[in-house]
């Protein structure tokens, strides 16, 4: 029991620590959705909008040539562009009854900005909604979006 208590202590102290950081940064969670070029949006690095303008044009391509990856005990798909490997073209479900950042009624699919280094994915996403041929770009895994200017 007394090992237990010990146990409940630290995880308590690691949460309670953790919750103060998350107060404390700058990168605190906003949820928020911006436009790009916008005075409050943060700024979209070039290749990750290119990566965007690449994936909304071959939504077609990508629905056959996407293959099935594992990572971990996760299942992710993945393409090859410019001779590199992708990970992409996942659905991306809006959690619309919790999150309402992006429009309810979108068909949208998740891509990574960067081509897969095993072991890091990173952060950054594009999520396209395949009906209106939108894209939205995250640099903090899916917390904030910058609508793109395509």
């Amino acid at each position: 029991a007394a090992h237990a208590d010990g146990l409940a202590a630290l995880l308590a102290r690691c949460v309670a620590r953790r919750a103060e950081a998350l107060a404390a940064s700058d990168r605190t969670l906003q949820r928020k959705v911006f436009h790009e070029g916008s005075d409050k949006a943060p700024a979209v690095p070039a290749a990750a909008k290119s990566h965007a303008k690449w994936c909304v044009g071959k939504q077609a391509w990508l629905d056959t040539h996407a293959t099935p990856l594992m990572i971990g005990t996760r299942a992710v798909t993945q393409f090859t562009k410019f001779k590199g490997t992708w990970v992409g073209h996942m659905v991306y479900n809006n959690h619309s009854t919790v999150d309402t950042r992006l429009p309810i009624d979108g068909d949208y699919r998740e891509y990574d900005t960067a081509p897969y280094v095993p072991g890091h994915r990173g952060t950054d996403r594009v999520v396209v909604d395949r009906s209106s041929r939108t894209a939205w770009y995250t640099s903090d895994h899916y917390a904030n979006f910058t609508e793109l200017k395509l």
